[in-house]
C-alpha cells in the first residue's frame, strides 16, 4: 500500500512539473511551474488585468522634434560608451541605438536619464535598465498600457511591436493609440490601451516601439506618463525552486 501510495505521489508530481501538458482539456496557467502572476492573482491568465504589477515611466521630450523611442530593444546590443578627455573614464550608457538602425529601425533607445539633448526619461518604480534586464531572461506580458499626456495629440501616434529572430521575417503589430481615445470621454489626459488581444509581450525577441510628438500645445515641452500593466512572467528561477519544492515531498 505504501508503495503504491509513493507511486501516485510521484505521477501526481510528474505531471504538475510537467512543461507540456499533453493530454489536458483546460488550460489557464493556474499551477504551472513556469508561470508567475501578481500576488492579487488567482494564478490564471483569466485574472491576469488583476495582477496588481506594473512599470510606470516618464518621457519628457523638449528638442522639437518627432521621436520614435524603443521600449524594448529585444535583443539588440544597445551598450555604449562615451569617450571623455583625456586621463578621465568613459562614461557607459545603454541607449546606443547603432543595432536598431542596421535593422532600419531608426528610433532612439529608452534608458534611465538623459537619452539625448532635450529626451529625458525618468522612472518610478525601478530603473529602466533593470526592467529591460529583466524581461530579456523573464519574458512578461503586457496586458494593458496607460498613457497620461499633457495633449490629445499624444494620442495620435502608435505603439507597435516587432517580433525578430535571426531566421524568419520580421513580424510587426501596431496598435493605433487613437483606438483607446474617445473626444466624447470625461478627461483628456489619459487613455488605457487594451493590449491583451494582441499577445504584446516584453522578451528578447520583441521590439518595442511608441511614437512620441514634437510638440504638446504648440510648445515644444511634450510630457507624458507611460504605465505598463503587468501580466504573466515565465519565470523558470521560479520553476526550478517549485521543482525543487515538489520533489522534497515525495
Amino acid at each position: 500500500m505504501n508503495r503504491m501510495n509513493n507511486l501516485d505521489a510521484r505521477e501526481a508530481a510528474t505531471r504538475y512539473l510537467s512543461n507540456k501538458y499533453e493530454g489536458m482539456d483546460f488550460y489557464n496557467g493556474n499551477k504551472d511551474p513556469y508561470l508567475e502572476f501578481g500576488e492579487k492573482n488567482k494564478n490564471a491568465f483569466a485574472n491576469e488585468i488583476r495582477n496588481g504589477r506594473q512599470f510606470s515611466f516618464k518621457v519628457k521630450n523638449t528638442t522639437g522634434n518627432a521621436i520614435l523611442l524603443c521600449l524594448n530593444p529585444a535583443n539588440l546590443d544597445v551598450l555604449g560608451v562615451v569617450s571623455t578627455a583625456v586621463g578621465t573614464a568613459a562614461t557607459v550608457h545603454y541607449h546606443n541605438n547603432a543595432s536598431l538602425n542596421d535593422y532600419g529601425f531608426h528610433a532612439d533607445v529608452i534608458d534611465d536619464g538623459i537619452i539625448k539633448t532635450g529626451l529625458l526619461v525618468t522612472s518610478y518604480d525601478a530603473k529602466i535598465r533593470h526592467l529591460l534586464n529583466y524581461v530579456r531572461n523573464n519574458p512578461t506580458r503586457v496586458v494593458s498600457i496607460i498613457v497620461q499626456a499633457n495633449d490629445v495629440s499624444f494620442y495620435e501616434g502608435t505603439i507597435f511591436f516587432v517580433k525578430i529572430n535571426p531566421f524568419d521575417d520580421t513580424k510587426k503589430i501596431t496598435i493605433p493609440m487613437t483606438d483607446s481615445f474617445s473626444p466624447q470621454q470625461n478627461q483628456d489626459k489619459k487613455i488605457i490601451i487594451d493590449t491583451s488581444e494582441f499577445d504584446a509581450q516584453f522578451d528578447d525577441q520583441t521590439l518595442a516601439f511608441i511614437n512620441i510628438p514634437a510638440t504638446a500645445n504648440g510648445v515644444n515641452d511634450v510630457e507624458a506618463v507611460i504605465t505598463l500593466k503587468i501580466g504573466a512572467v515565465e519565470n523558470s528561477a521560479l520553476a526550478l525552486k517549485r521543482k525543487a519544492d515538489a520533489a522534497s515531498i515525495i
